[in-house]
């Protein structure tokens, strides 16, 4: 049977492997079972599970890093769509004038 430390583990894995595979929205599920997998754990995990928490901690904050990355990508293609269409409304106007 798997411990919820060693399910943990897998769900953070999986989730990276989603991440890295451009799969956002499965992602985002997985984060949503991760998170309501820590939920359920104690205050004070047991000390057999220090090294399955290690790893999924090393693994989460990678996962962390990436989603900020890909956040700042999309936020910064937004600003460029904007700009987009307002110049283009912009010469639209000029151009009924």
């Amino acid at each position: 049977m798997t411990s919820p430390y060693e399910r943990l583990l897998e769900l953070t894995r999986f989730q990276q492997e989603l991440i890295t595979g451009g799969r956002w929205p499965e992602a985002v599920a997985a984060g949503e079972a991760w998170q309501r997998l820590v939920d359920t754990l104690p205050a004070q995990a047991p000390p057999e599970a220090q090294s399955l928490l290690e790893q999924a901690e090393a693994i989460a904050w990678s996962n962390t890093a990436a989603i900020e990355a890909f956040a700042a990508t999309v936020s910064h293609d937004l600003e460029h769509v904007g700009r987009g269409r307002r110049a283009l409304a912009s010469y639209a106007s000029a151009g009924h004038a």
